[in-house]
């Protein structure tokens, strides 16, 4: 079976899943409820399980005579009445237009340009969107305008083919604004195209921009994908994928693996050319898994069966890549990978995480760094965001400094002393407000089996207590004098206590996170790890 009819297969059974689905109606209750107690799942799932039905129903309309049926027709006039497509935990600062009422929008006009619907229904399709997106963006100017992050390319590129599709004469007056939107998310990059975010905002917001160009170029002849930055933020999601589908994790990473889009993969390929790699096949999406039907039908629209994947360059040997603006650090040998990260405590997404690190066989994050907790209003409110474990540095594999952790802030930040063959070394006293610690240097020797983490400590006197902490998603064992964690060994030289700890992850499932800490104490002295022994 090819590919492709492996894909339109599992469209097949993705409307078999949701044919009986009736589970329409959102409620005002749990939207209110989210509203006060700050809690987003309970009226979330609902909301993406919905557009998830539209989708497979849509996409299975597309793939067969290309009209709808009665339960798509149904499901899309249940969208249209919707009360609001606005996300609770987005309207305090967006009560305009938010990420999903634009991307609600568009894909109402998409699925009504690709399938035939009642002539009542396309209509009702097109007064709504002119109330909720045409009118609200005409006449007022949304927070996320100025942002510097993934909102820009997916409220800007939604709303521009939404006009490019139901409002076509009326895109010139808005044209330049979006690309001013479009214009400003490409500049929140460094000249590296990394997304400090994380790969999973990269595919949101990159993947979105994507969506707006294609279109953009086709239907009116603007080329937004010129230049060698384009270039290199297409290329981020290859470095991302550090081993198997392991990948980097740091900051709101929403998982330790991510799939990716095969659509979007190839349409990159195809635009870029042999710089773009793409993953081994067994790691895409499965098109089950997509609630959004712009990228469950890209994966179909833009796959390419002539595009083979970069299976070699994915198992190769050795890889090493420093990403110089974001300060981050990536070796990959044949049985380990390492990623690691410097740069400062106020970026996009946040986490107080200066030193944190990943170690990783390719079946699991030996060395974890968790990514994404519950996003709830807590999550986001500056006071009470870094006493949430995953995103305070206690959540992190760094050290604790006379009871204290890392500070948040811009001017909390790191020197990248060294990076390249086989090092990465940072100065990193500065992510700390302690009085006395005046040097905090790690170092990373990666070999060709191991690595060494060499933390070296400089304080004006003897008072102070240091804890390196190391986190894990494998349960750890003292075994001869080291710590194993599954197929690694940990070689220290001072004494450990293990505790563990559950936290909500970013589904609002429990995770058991595992800690390790070593206690220090003195004036000048260093900690030294042995990570290796028994890799697969």
């Amino acid at each position: 079976m090819s590919l492709l009819d492996e894909m339109k297969k599992e469209v097949k059974s993705n409307y078999e899943r949701f044919e009986e689905f009736d589970d329409y109606e959102l409620s005002r209750d749990d939207y209110d409820e989210c509203d006060r107690n700050g809690k987003r799942l309970k009226y979330e799932n609902k909301y993406f399980a919905k557009r998830a039905c539209l989708t497979a129903r849509a996409l299975y309309a597309y793939l067969t005579d290309k009209k709808a049926d009665g339960g798509l027709i149904r499901i899309i006039n249940s969208v249209c009445d919707e009360f609001s497509w606005i996300l609770p935990g987005h309207k305090a600062d967006n009560p305009h237009i938010d990420l999903y009422s634009a991307i609600t929008a568009q894909v109402l006009c998409e699925i009504a340009y690709y399938i035939r619907i009642p002539d009542e229904l396309h209509k009702k399709i097109h007064n709504i969107v002119k109330i909720r997106i045409k009118d609200e963006y005409e006449n007022n100017v949304s927070a996320w305008e100025s942002y510097n992050n993934n909102w820009l390319p997916v409220c800007a590129g939604r709303i521009g083919m939404v006009y490019l599709y139901e409002f076509p004469d009326d895109f010139p007056k808005v044209k330049q604004r979006i690309l001013k939107s479009m214009d400003r998310y490409i500049e929140s990059f460094g000249n590296d195209g990394a997304c400090v975010e994380g790969v999973g905002y990269w595919r949101f917001g990159f993947g979105n921009y994507l969506y707006f160009a294609e279109m953009l170029k086709r239907v009116e002849g603007t080329d937004i994908l010129k230049g060698e930055k384009i270039r290199d933020i297409a290329k981020f999601q290859q470095y991302m994928f550090i081993k198997n589908d392991m990948t980097v994790s740091f900051s709101d990473s929403s998982k330790h693996r991510v799939t990716f889009n095969i659509g979007i993969t190839h349409f990159m390929k195809s635009m870029f050319g042999d710089e773009i790699k793409v993953p081994p096949v067994c790691y895409r999406d499965k098109i089950s898994n997509c609630y959004d039907w712009a990228s469950a039908f890209r994966s179909i629209y833009w796959f390419c069966e002539n595009i083979a994947d970069d299976g070699e360059y994915f198992s190769g040997e050795s890889t090493e890549k420093y990403f110089c603006d974001a300060q981050w650090y990536i070796n990959r040998k044949k049985s380990f990978a390492l990623a690691a990260k410097a740069g400062n405590n106020s970026e996009l997404h946040n986490h107080n995480d200066l030193g944190s690190f990943i170690i990783t066989d390719g079946s699991v994050q030996l060395i974890s760094d968790f990514g994404a907790g519950e996003y709830t209003k807590d999550y986001f409110t500056l006071d009470k965001r870094y006493g949430i474990f995953c995103c305070s540095s206690a959540g992190h594999s760094v050290p604790i400094i006379d009871g204290r952790y890392q500070s948040f802030g811009k001017q909390y930040k790191s020197e990248v002393i060294e990076a390249g063959n086989n090092k990465f070394y940072i100065e990193m006293s500065g992510a700390y407000e302690a009085s006395g610690l005046t040097g905090l240097r790690r170092e990373f020797d990666v070999r060709d089996n191991s690595v060494i983490l060499c933390d070296k400590f400089t304080f004006t006197d003897n008072s102070h207590c240091v804890t390196e902490r190391l986190i894990s998603m494998v349960r750890p064992e003292k075994e001869n004098g080291a710590i194993k964690l599954g197929s690694m060994a940990i070689n220290a030289n001072c004494e450990t206590q293990l505790s563990e700890k559950e936290i909500s992850g970013h589904h609002g499932e429990m995770v058991t996170l595992y800690i390790m800490d070593f206690a220090l104490k003195g004036k000048k002295f260093k900690a030294e790890f042995s990570f290796g022994g028994g890799h697969k």
